[in-house]
């Protein structure tokens, strides 16, 4: 796998872990990684790092942006669709009080990963909870992937 690609790798994932919908499964191009890089193990635990690195920070960007900039109109959207603000403030609480763990078994979880950042930014847990689970869950689950290829 060239620099050329492990950019283009890096890149997409930020913007998809960012928060940005790109209709490219992100478990895929994981998995496509470590097929790659099968018969390299140097390069690929280099690539494997890379591509958690951009997870953390690319979660952590949707994060600030659900807890701050965008928690009005995620409320509002959701109370578009029959959720009210003081079910989600309930939700919300259950979540804040599992922490990090909440967070790293949500990020592990088929199906609950991707909204998983976007309510722990809604919930307000705090910063270093939020990212001790965010290195805990896509850890082991980016990891498996990567390992699958």
């Amino acid at each position: 796998m060239d620099l050329l690609a492990i950019a283009g790798l890096a890149g997409v994932l930020l913007v998809k872990e960012a928060g940005v919908p790109i209709p490219v499964p992100g478990d895929l191009l994981v998995i496509g990684a470590g097929v790659a890089l099968a018969g390299d193990p140097p390069a690929a635990l280099a690539v494997l790092l890379v591509i958690l690195a951009v997870g953390y920070f690319g979660g952590s960007v949707q994060f600030l942006l659900a807890r701050r900039v965008l928690r009005g109109p995620l409320l509002a959207g959701l109370a578009r669709v029959g959720i009210s603000e003081a079910r989600v403030d309930r939700l919300a609480d259950r979540f804040r009080r599992s922490g990090a763990r909440g967070v790293a078994v949500a990020r592990m979880t088929p199906g609950i990963r991707i909204a998983a950042i976007a309510a722990a930014g809604l919930a307000a847990i705090p910063f270093p909870p939020f990212l001790g689970g965010l290195v805990a869950g896509n850890g082991v689950f980016v990891a498996g992937h990567f390992g699958l290829g």
